[in-house]
């Protein structure tokens, strides 16, 4: 067999498997990917890869700003 239709039988063989393995990489990517977190979370490495979320509302101070929720309001203080 002559040495030009190797190469072309390689290059047809690359060009037809190439979406396939990629295809296959990508489905099975998405599920190492998850795996890999919850390992590295389970060994300690929670924070360095799955970092806390920030908190979304700050707790007001006591005795300061308006009244509190089911306090009555009162009128002598406004004044």
């Amino acid at each position: 067999m002559a040495v030009w239709l190797q190469d072309v039988l390689a290059l047809a063989a690359l060009v037809a498997l190439a979406p396939l393995v990629a295809w296959i990489a990508t489905r099975h990517g998405r599920r190492i990917r998850g795996n890999l977190i919850l390992a590295s979370i389970l060994l300690g490495f929670g924070h360095a890869v799955d970092p806390p979320p920030g908190q979304k509302v700050e707790a007001a101070e006591p005795g300061k700003g308006g009244p509190q929720p089911g306090e009555p309001k009162n009128s002598a203080e406004d004044a």
